[in-house]
């Protein structure tokens, strides 16, 4: 479905206000620095309409084992109804979804790794971000280049995005190029 551009960047600013508001509820219920990762966080450092249409969030492990059920309380407290257990996926609205991943590790309930694991990428490079009440890391390009680099290699993920992680991998490039360019100058 085609957008305009005005109709995108009002949508991202509620996807970004949702994430806002849980990364909130995250730092004060878990003392945790929750990661803004996907389109939406990716989105925020290129120039380029990703549209994104779901948030997704890296957490710490024991949030998705020993504290899952304080994680589902704090997302349906926050209107939000968990729709698919193994994505981890609570629905907002109609159109509107956040997905929990873990940042590192795997636990006996799954086989999915952590987003580091996955793609090789330590957070501590990540920088933090402070920024209407909320505290949260966004990967950098590099480490956006290694997930999608990951996640196109993803038997599981390639029968889900199609060509969206390709078009990732390439808009990464682009602003790569770009910054490469620029540091020459």
């Amino acid at each position: 479905m085609k957008h305009s551009k005005s109709n995108d960047q009002k949508r991202d600013g509620i996807l970004m206000g949702l994430f806002h508001k849980t990364a909130q509820n995250i730092n004060t219920a878990f003392s945790v620095i929750p990661v803004l990762h996907g389109s939406l966080g990716l989105q925020r450092l290129v120039d380029d309409n990703l549209s994104p249409d779901d948030i997704d969030v890296g957490v710490p492990l024991f949030m998705l084992s020993e504290k899952w059920a304080d994680l589902v309380k704090l997302m349906e407290n926050g209107g939000y109804e968990m729709i698919d257990l193994h994505e981890k996926c609570f629905r907002y609205s109609d159109d509107i979804s956040m997905s929990f991943c873990a940042i590192e590790g795997t636990n006996e309930h799954s086989t999915i790794p952590g987003l580091c694991d996955f793609a090789g990428i330590d957070l501590v490079e990540c920088p933090i971000i402070e920024e209407n009440g909320a505290v949260y890391r966004i990967p950098t390009l590099h480490q956006y280049l290694a997930i999608y680099k990951s996640s196109q290699d993803d038997e599981y993920r390639k029968d889900k995005t199609n060509d969206k992680d390709k078009r990732k991998i390439d808009t990464i490039h682009r602003a790569l190029n770009i910054a490469k360019e620029e540091a020459a100058w």
